[in-house]
């Protein structure tokens, strides 16, 4: 994959959209990220796309994972 190009006139350290990062890290919530220390700790190192496991939680349970990953944000 070619490396894409600084845009001519473009300060190394400032803001450049072609810089920005192509990826999304995606996590799939469960039991094991019920704690909101936990699921800070997820979003520092980078998820920005959350799954909530709804064979773990059941139809009534998808609505506080939804809350617990709001107020983490």
């Amino acid at each position: 994959m070619a490396a894409r190009q600084v845009t001519e006139g473009t300060a190394p350290g400032r803001y450049n959209p072609a810089m920005l990062p192509r990826t999304t890290i995606s996590c799939t919530v469960g039991p094991a990220c019920e704690s909101p220390d936990v699921l800070r700790a997820v979003l520092e190192a980078g998820a920005r796309l959350f799954r909530i496991n709804g064979v773990m939680a059941g139809e009534a349970g998808i609505a506080p994972w939804v809350d617990r990953v709001h107020a983490a944000a």
